[in-house]
């Protein structure tokens, strides 16, 4: 991927997608996505042009990026998808126009992604904490 500084993954005229970061400096994303380059090439190259394609348009079709929400006025959790053949997933979250993924995983069933969306909450309220808006 084309990296404008360590934490961002791709800049365009609509949005940034940067990495969130962990209350510990960790940064998930960025460890998850390495580890899918090097297991599954194809994939993190599907992954690749949709957010080359989303930086460019702000959007994508629904099934490839969809939105969960809690309905209690918290931000929104999003996630790429990858396809049924690829079935990984990127939960992320909007902060104005920066868009922070925070970690991979391969769906395994629906519990898995629950489980999923709570994790990228966490990192969410983590990033948010220890990194000030710009």
């Amino acid at each position: 991927m084309s990296f404008v500084d360590d934490n961002t993954v791709e800049s365009g005229p609509c949005v940034t997608i940067e990495y969130a970061i962990r209350a510990d400096g960790s940064v998930p994303a960025k460890d998850d996505l390495e580890k899918l380059r090097k297991r599954n090439g194809r994939v993190y190259s599907r992954f690749k042009a949709m957010f080359k394609q989303y930086v460019k348009t702000g959007c994508l079709p629904e099934h490839k990026f969809n939105a969960y929400t809690s309905g209690k006025g918290e931000p929104t959790i999003c996630k790429f998808r990858g396809s049924k053949v690829h079935p990984y997933r990127i939960p992320c979250f909007l902060v104005g126009d920066r868009l922070f993924l925070t970690h991979v995983f391969k769906k395994k069933g629906q519990r898995k992604i629950v489980d999923n969306i709570e994790k990228a909450r966490r990192i969410r309220t983590e990033h948010l904490k220890r990194v000030p808006e710009k």
